[in-house]
């Protein structure tokens, strides 16, 4: 939170979180579903990177929505697992790519 309060204190600052798309061992840093128990979100405002994808603001989405666009930012090798996740979870499929 101290970050998201600095960044949108500072004039013009946007707080943006920014990360590979994988792990330096391989593992995918976007993942279906967090450990029971575990539970994390981006305060609003926020803006989510990954690799070469762009930021993505999470300001007023819901939760089909952060994983829509989650998804579209995650690396292509993950699209397949985390599409069928999303669609087992919300019962929502688009053609994304």
């Amino acid at each position: 939170m101290d970050f998201r309060r600095g960044a949108a204190l500072s004039e013009g600052g946007k707080p943006i979180i920014a990360l590979t798309s994988w792990t330096a061992k391989g593992v995918p840093r976007l993942v279906p579903f967090l450990k029971q128990g575990a539970a994390w979100s981006p305060p609003g405002h926020t803006s989510i990177m990954s690799g070469p994808s762009t930021a993505w603001p999470t300001f007023l989405a819901n939760l089909p929505q952060r994983a829509h666009a989650l998804i579209e930012i995650a690396h292509p090798d993950d699209w397949e697992t985390l599409e069928r996740a999303c669609y087992e979870r919300f019962h929502l499929f688009d053609a994304f790519h």
